[in-house]
């Protein structure tokens, strides 16, 4: 799942070029970011998904995905 929703946000190659960059990729997280002092150039900006999976009766599984935005 991650990989997947990490593909189709890196599909746009104008949002990436504005994130900062970590391991020579976009600052794309899951779940926890890395310190801004440890992302390249001292810039910040960047995406971080959370996913959680949870039991429903009537759908038998859901979830809920977040995606914070940072731009500091």
């Amino acid at each position: 799942m991650q990989r997947l929703i990490r593909r189709r946000l890196c599909s746009s190659g104008e949002l990436c070029e504005k994130l900062a960059k970590f391991d020579d990729e976009p600052a794309i997280f899951y779940r926890k970011a890395p310190s801004d002092t440890e992302l390249a150039d001292g810039n910040c900006p960047q995406i971080i998904l959370t996913a959680d999976k949870f039991s429903d009766a009537v759908r038998g599984v859901s979830g809920l995905l977040t995606v914070d935005v940072v731009c500091t």
